[in-house]
């Protein structure tokens, strides 16, 4: 599974990063523009209600982590 980001104009994507090569089923998740990241993990850990700062540290951590996964890998 590969998570790709880019923007949509109403008309044209603009992607982060190239797409990768092969067949794929594709799922689409559109965030308004004027909503940072960090807002929608905040509604996510308040809607919840079970995250504590421990664990938010840990799942910050292992979003930077992820973060550019397949930019380095070779596609074998």
């Amino acid at each position: 599974m590969y998570k790709i980001n880019a923007t949509y104009d109403g008309k044209d994507f603009k992607f982060e990063k190239p797409l990768p090569k092969g067949k794929y089923n594709v799922e689409l998740k559109f965030i308004k523009a004027d909503e940072s990241k960090k807002d929608v993990i905040n509604e996510i850990l308040e809607l919840s209600g079970v995250w504590d700062e421990e664990n938010v540290d840990l799942f910050d951590k292992i979003i930077k982590e992820r973060k550019n996964f397949s930019s380095d890998r070779v596609e074998l």
